[in-house]
């Protein structure tokens, strides 16, 4: 069979950071590549259909764009020109339309891509024009400005005289955007949920339209980059896939489209070409979709500028041992079930030498060769990836470096319905330690302690108030805009007051999962420090604000609790004293 050479393969390579060419103009170095098989890739987002139907308008408002490096900023410029007749833009355009405005319907829109490439004064006169006819209707001109959120607040502070401009800014970017303002939205990008995007952009690349050439080639058996567009099609994968998307945002890291393109287009491809997987030996076993997706240890200059993988490689995925996993990888099964899905998972495939790792392992079951006996350890991290995007739901949760992520899990897909009685009782348990920095047993009430006694070296704190389990509820909020992909969940913690507070409106404590995971690890014995830089402080606040909240307006001067070492556990002691002016224990 003759060689063949997918010109899709090098579409995707495009969007890598292999080249230098387009880091600082991504988006006009893929406009500017012939369109591949199945079209352009098309991400249907919500930010992109308002800004349509606002341009749309006989008086548009102006709009201001902010975000990072890669948020989409250029295209959604480039689309609004589009919409207000403008179909192709080039870099000469781009200048130009700063000063010399594009015209309809007596509207004149001005147009800045990217206002940190203007000079410090010019971009000080744009943001003054747009000022000068903020509240003026009659005044034509409009803007669409994309800018780094820094930059424009650095330049409206050299603006003293625009206060109303920025105020108006100021407001949006903390507040969210005022859809409905007739003069000026602000909508600022960070807020895109980019995971969204994860099954659409996977389906887009393993679309079987472009993979169409790949028929013809000789090395088509044993091609990575085409085994990778057939793995990647999976639906179970692609969920798997945007489940770390979602817990590298669920711990606050902002992931923009552009990472993703880049990041998924390097999962498949590894940075590949067809004539160097042609002229490739038999194992091609380090190319599959589970390891580039976390940055392969022989490509340190893709690793070093990947962004998402940066973040993916400190989940660790693999990096640790399960021994059930282990053993599983390792003896190939216990019964016939088991050896079925073992051969199905590390059978004669392309994502693992079978031959290789198959008398690698034999010879560390048999103890006939140590050396090849140590060779099948190093296998282990491999197939555990592998695992965990195809093994079982135990498995997959067991390789996620949360203990309790299935629990958190379960908390979302049960939101609304009431929480399971076990999980709140862990939780509040969890929370009890955080705020009494003890290993106490106690998960019927939420104790607030206060200041400490000390007693020798024995820290005891002092009860303040406590609130009852039926006070407490965990649940999923859900936060979503109707202008903006920024659907997202979390989760909440509802405490409702005790019956001696005055105050009766309940505390709403939004926490993440790293907060989740380290109130759930101490409530098991989990030691203070794992976690503790993370989420230390949070707990502080929260415990503060109970305190500022719901203690008791007027306390009983004669009546302290606290908690007392007793045995294996600690226990609450309540003491009084008495109208005899002594302390008795009650």
């Amino acid at each position: 069979m003759a060689r063949v050479q997918n010109p899709f393969v090098d579409y995707l390579n495009r969007y890598t950071t292999a080249s230098p060419n387009h880091e600082a103009a991504f988006d006009e170095y893929i406009a500017a590549a012939q369109p591949p098989a199945a079209g352009p890739l098309r991400l249907q987002t919500k930010i992109e259909r308002f800004l349509l139907e606002v341009y749309n308008k006989d008086r548009p408002p102006s709009v201001i764009l902010t975000g990072n490096a890669g948020d989409g900023k250029t295209y959604l410029c480039r689309q609004v020109l589009r919409t207000f007749g403008s179909p192709q833009v080039s870099d000469l355009l781009w200048e130009s339309l700063v000063d010399r405005p594009i015209e309809r319907n007596g509207t004149r829109l001005f147009v800045v891509k990217d206002l940190s490439e203007l000079s410090e004064e010019k971009g000080k006169e744009i943001l003054d024009r747009l000022g000068e006819g903020l509240n003026n209707p009659a005044n034509p001109n409009r803007y669409l400005i994309a800018a780094n959120e820094g930059r424009l607040r650095q330049l409206l502070s050299g603006l003293p005289h625009r206060g109303e401009l920025s105020q108006t800014i100021n407001h949006q970017l903390e507040n969210g955007a005022e859809i409905t303002n007739e003069s000026l939205i602000v909508i600022n990008l960070n807020r895109v949920a980019t995971s969204t995007f994860v099954p659409e952009t996977l389906r887009w690349m393993t679309d079987p339209r472009h993979w169409h050439d790949c028929q013809q080639c000789h090395a088509r058996d044993k091609c990575p980059i085409r085994y990778n567009a057939e793995q990647l099609a999976n639906n179970e994968i692609v969920s798997r896939v945007q489940t770390l998307y979602q817990l590298l945002e669920a711990i606050g890291e902002h992931l923009t489209v552009r990472d993703m393109l880049i990041h998924f287009a390097y999962t498949i491809s590894g940075g590949q070409t067809c004539r160097k997987i042609q002229q490739a030996g038999s194992d091609l076993s380090q190319f599959v979709y589970y390891e580039n997706i976390f940055g392969r240890a022989d490509d340190e200059g893709f690793r070093r500028k990947s962004h998402l993988t940066q973040l993916l490689a400190r989940l660790q995925i693999g990096q640790h041992s399960s021994f059930e996993i282990d053993e599983f990888i390792l003896s190939g099964g216990k019964t016939s079930d088991e050896t079925f899905i073992h051969q199905k998972l590390f059978g004669e495939t392309i994502d693992v030498n079978f031959k290789q790792f198959n008398q690698d392992r034999r010879a560390y079951l048999e103890g006939s060769d140590n050396s090849r006996a140590q060779d099948a350890l190093k296998w282990l991290p491999h197939c555990r990836r592998k695992i965990f995007f195809t093994g079982s739901i135990h498995h997959y949760y067991r390789l996620l470096p949360f203990r309790f992520f299935q629990e958190y899990h379960q908390l979302y897909r049960s939101s609304g319905e009431r929480i399971d009685e076990q999980t709140l009782r862990l939780f509040v348990k969890g929370l009890n330690r955080a705020f009494s920095r003890l290993y106490l047993h106690e998960d019927q009430h939420l104790y607030i302690t206060a200041q400490y006694l000390h007693s020798v070296n024995q820290p005891h704190p002092l009860v303040l108030f406590r609130i009852p389990i039926d006070n407490i509820r965990l649940f999923f909020d859900e936060t979503a805009a109707d202008y903006i992909d920024v659907t997202r969940y979390t989760l909440c913690l509802d405490i409702s007051p005790p019956r001696t507070s005055q105050n009766q409106e309940p505390l709403k404590w939004r926490l993440g999962i790293l907060q989740f995971e380290y109130i759930m690890r101490l409530a098991v014995g989990g030691n203070f420090a794992i976690l503790a830089t993370e989420c230390e402080l949070d707990i502080r606040r929260l415990k503060d604000e109970l305190i500022k909240r719901f203690a008791p307006t007027t306390l009983d001067q004669h009546v302290v609790e606290f908690f007392m070492p007793a045995r294996s556990r600690y226990e609450l002691r309540r003491l009084r004293i008495n109208e005899h002016r002594k302390i008795v224990a009650e």
